[in-house]
């Protein structure tokens, strides 16, 4: 067990995580930034509890509110619900406006979702949902968003014309709840996905624990054994998704030791945490969570670029894969990441990494990437300049403590036999 390795190895897994959406909550005056998911939801209002002023979500769809303030969404006179802004509110969806036992098939979620959605002016939902400023009427209507959705239907309806009547193409039309079902499990995964850092604690003892989620809802990380060794964590390329309530069941701890546990999980508001009777237990907490809208173009360029070889200095190449496990979009299952610096440590299968989109804007794809032995790499690849693309990959082993940068890859590697050429 190498607990006095722990601080060292936190500093350096995090150091480099920049656009972290964390706030210092020990000031009274500290403030908050989220992201409305129903897809991004630009030019919603809200209202802060400890200000009282009305503001409108940006064109990123993010708002800013103190911490612990009740934050009120609103289109004109029809509010949609509330919910408390904390430390580690980072994705809000219209689940969280209806409660905590709310998930896509809840009339509440499927109503606020529709209403929304009427009201985009492109009626295009894969760009994003603007809210028009001519939209935002105070009317003498309310609406109750907890009725079913046929109910919905009737009294949403003639609202939805008088607030999109004058836009081109207006009014709109409430969209179906089938379809709409769809498209809010995109949203509520997004509210889970990122990377989370945190602690296995067992009977005397804690080490490290770090794992990314994927858009899809999908787990995969490493953590340290008691004894030292650096297992793989969380889901496996079989495992489910974990549920769009945030149960995850089987979170393994010590994969790949023959001695796996397998804990009852759950996430919420950017915590983590999981427990199984008579052994470990484990917290974790949201350190960097991903951007709703991506640049569909960007990503396609970045794919064309693997297997993608990244130099770590004299540690060897990891190699970001097309192997697509499930549930991330890139993977490598043989070959692509190095010996660890405490290669005894290593277990088997401990090789297999994945990678995950952070985002794709500005001419520049984000990647966040980690293999089951503890690398972590934080990878941008900027597209604005001629010739080949220029690649900044900050990278850490985040239980051995050594960490660097590289700009130096390989693009369409070939692997044979485990070692990228």
């Amino acid at each position: 067990m190498r607990t006095p390795a722990l601080v060292a190895a936190v500093v350096a897994s995090s150091f480099f995580l920049t656009g972290c959406p964390d706030s210092d909550s020990s000031s009274p005056a500290a403030t908050k930034s989220a992201t409305f998911v129903d897809t991004v939801v630009r030019g919603l209002q809200y209202r802060c509890s400890a200000t009282g002023a009305v503001k409108l979500t940006d064109d990123s769809g993010v708002l800013t509110c103190p911490v612990g303030s009740t934050v009120t969404f609103m289109v004109g006179s029809i509010v949609l619900g509330d919910i408390v802004m904390t430390r580690n509110t980072d994705i809000i969806t219209p689940a969280m406006l209806a409660g905590p036992d709310a998930d896509e098939s809840s009339d509440e979620v499927l109503n606020i979702s529709r209403f929304l959605l009427a009201l985009d002016t492109d009626q295009d939902p894969d760009t994003g949902i603007t809210i028009d400023p001519s939209s935002l009427q105070n009317l003498d209507s309310v609406l109750d968003f907890t009725v079913t959705t046929a109910s919905f239907d009737t009294a949403a309806q003639g609202i939805v014309d008088t607030l999109t009547g004058d836009l081109p193409e207006g009014p709109f039309t409430l969209p179906d709840a089938g379809s709409t079902e769809a498209h809010i499990v995109i949203g509520i995964y997004l509210s889970y996905a990122g990377l989370y850092e945190g602690t296995v604690s067992r009977e005397g003892s804690t080490s490290k624990v770090v794992f990314l989620v994927s858009r899809d809802g999908r787990a995969y990380g490493t953590n340290e054994t008691e004894s030292g060794l650096y297992a793989a964590a969380a889901g496996d390329e079989e495992a489910d998704s974990l549920s769009t309530q945030g149960i995850f069941d089987d979170f393994k701890i010590d994969g790949s030791t023959g001695a796996t546990y397998y804990l009852s999980s759950e996430a919420a508001a950017g915590e983590w945490t999981g427990s199984v009777e008579a052994g470990p237990s484990f917290s974790a907490s949201r350190k960097l969570a991903f951007d709703a809208l991506v640049d569909d173009g960007l990503v396609a360029m970045f794919e064309d670029m693997l297997p993608l070889s990244i130099t770590l200095g004299e540690l060897g190449t990891y190699v970001v894969g097309m192997e697509g496990i499930t549930g991330f979009p890139y993977g490598q299952f043989d070959g692509g990441t190095p010996a660890s610096p405490s290669g005894e440590n290593d277990v088997e299968y401990g090789h297999i990494n994945i990678a995950e989109v952070v985002s794709a804007k500005d001419n520049v794809v984000r990647i966040i990437a980690m293999s089951m032995s503890g690398y972590l790499l934080d990878i941008s690849m900027d597209f604005s300049g001629e010739g080949d693309p220029a690649m900044t990959a900050k990278w850490a082993h985040v239980h051995d403590g050594v960490s660097g940068t590289s700009t130096t890859y390989t693009a369409n590697a070939i692997i044979e036999e485990g070692i990228p050429d």
